[in-house]
């Protein structure tokens, strides 16, 4: 359903006629709505090696996570084809990890990112490259161990490819990239380190004005 509404709005901007004037000329602003799979898989943390040594045994199923974003971009084009631009967006996801002895680990974790781009502007394609910082925070509760706390990374990086495609005053991103957001943790076996952020594959509506 919700590619068939993707669908439907991208045929409805091809009917909608150019995009505005600034777009053309000066400074672009794309508000873009996305979700997204991600995954910590690989990335150095020990809180699920950790739990696989212990009692709770492996996980059941895998380490992605769903997530949703908003996302501003102010693109400032220095050249008739290129320039630099920001990224702020907010991130979230909140996913429940089952264990084989049925311990369970569910993650409620919030992001705000700054990422900044450069980017060609080729017709109504906008290829970009960015790097950036942010701050992710994370409600982690173990059951039935009943460990919960709120808590966030002294440091959070994250690094991205991509591009917007424009029908009009409506555009269809398609973006990759890695965040790293890794947190100390005290679980029910010990201290271990939990990374909120990974690799991730995301797809998104823009509104450009």
């Amino acid at each position: 359903l919700a590619l068939l509404a993707l669908l439907g709005l991208l045929a409805v901007a091809m009917l909608a006629g150019p995009p505005p004037a600034a777009a053309q000329d000066g400074s672009v602003y794309f508000l873009t709505l996305k979700q997204g799979v991600m995954d910590a898989s690989g990335s150095g943390e020990s809180l699920f090696k950790d739990f696989a040594a212990s009692t709770h045994g492996q996980l059941v199923g895998d380490r992605s996570v769903k997530t949703r974003t908003i996302e501003l971009d102010i693109y400032s084009v220095s050249r008739s084809s290129a320039g630099l631009g920001i990224g702020m967006e907010m991130v979230e996801y909140d996913h429940t990890f089952v264990f084989q002895d049925s311990e369970r680990l569910t993650l409620d974790a919030k992001g705000v990112l700054f990422t900044f781009k450069t980017f060609l502007r080729l017709g109504p394609v906008f290829p970009f490259l960015g790097i950036g910082l942010g701050n992710y925070y994370v409600n982690y509760a173990q059951d039935p161990a009943g460990i919960s706390f709120r808590d966030s990374p002294d440091n959070v990086y994250n690094a991205r490819v991509g591009t917007r495609v424009l029908f009009g005053r409506l555009g269809l991103l398609l973006e990759a990239g890695r965040t790293w957001a890794k947190l100390p943790v005290q679980t029910d076996i010990g201290q271990s380190t939990l990374e909120l952020g990974g690799t991730y594959r995301n797809v998104g509506l823009s509104w450009v004005f």
